[in-house]
């Protein structure tokens, strides 16, 4: 909904990768994973929304995509990203549409706010969120220490 209510307004630009475009309701063509991120990098902001369909809060792959993009994560308030990234350093929290476009139409005019925060997002996500640091930690459980990591 909050994606809907933003691109009817032209805030954002939205491309959908899935088979099943939700707006038009056809089936599309799917892009190849190549094309979805080069479409993130070139993304200043992407807008998420962490409910999953069944209602709950998670932290999905976008944010870590957007991170990985360079790009400014505009994230719906939740207590489940705060757990992970610092709310106002890593990302911008919006509480429903509205505050989501209000954000949008005042970041347009502050292009440094928005590097600073995705310039933090991704060191984040390299320091601390990188396949390599994540498998590290899953084989450090099972005393696996593989050579060169």
């Amino acid at each position: 909904q909050t994606i809907g209510y933003l691109h009817g307004r032209g805030l954002v630009t939205h491309r959908d990768y899935s088979s099943i475009n939700s707006y038009k309701g056809y089936i599309g063509e799917a892009a190849s994973y190549k094309e979805y991120a080069d479409f993130m990098r070139r993304c200043k902001i992407v807008v998420n929304h962490a409910m999953t369909a069944s209602g709950l809060n998670h932290v999905k792959g976008r944010v870590l995509e957007a991170g990985w993009a360079g790009a400014c994560l505009l994230e719906n308030k939740n207590p489940i990203t705060s757990l992970w990234f610092k709310p106002g350093i890593h990302y911008i929290e919006y509480n429903d549409a509205g505050h989501a476009a209000q954000l949008i139409e005042q970041l347009k005019s502050e292009p440094e706010h928005i590097e600073r925060m995705a310039r933090a997002l991704h060191e984040e996500i390299v320091r601390n969120h990188s396949p390599k640091v994540f498998w590290s930690k899953i084989l450090d459980k099972i005393g696996w220490h593989p050579e060169g990591w």
